[in-house]
């Protein structure tokens, strides 16, 4: 049998589960929330990060406030995927001996098997 809510309504219900569920309070200010401001929902680890779809790692939260948190998690985001490109990096390096000649030209030599 299809659900007598739309999706607006379901958004509805997600929204106030929320709300309910943090008392009013945004976790990132720590201010309660009042009439007249932009609420958003958050995931508190990113779905870049590994994080899910679930109530556990959602979380409401003012619009500001959500604009701060992005720009730490994708800090975080790129610090990783630099880190995971490093690795790719010195994999291929690892490939090869190598060395800086005189004239700072760096000079490589596929390793013998």
């Amino acid at each position: 049998e299809k659900s007598k809510f739309s999706v607006s309504d379901r958004l509805f219900c997600d929204l106030l589960t929320l709300l309910k569920m943090q008392k009013g309070v945004c976790p990132w200010c720590q201010l309660r929330f009042r009439e007249d401001e932009v609420l958003e929902v958050d995931h508190i680890l990113a779905r870049a990060l590994g994080g899910k779809d679930t109530y556990r790692n959602l979380q409401l939260i003012h619009g500001h406030c959500h604009d701060e948190k992005t720009a730490k998690d994708m800090k975080e985001i790129w610090k990783r995927k630099t880190l995971s490109n490093f690795g790719k990096f010195n994999k291929i390096l690892d490939k090869y001996d190598w060395f800086w000649d005189e004239n700072d030209i760096l000079t490589a030599f596929e390793k013998s098997s």
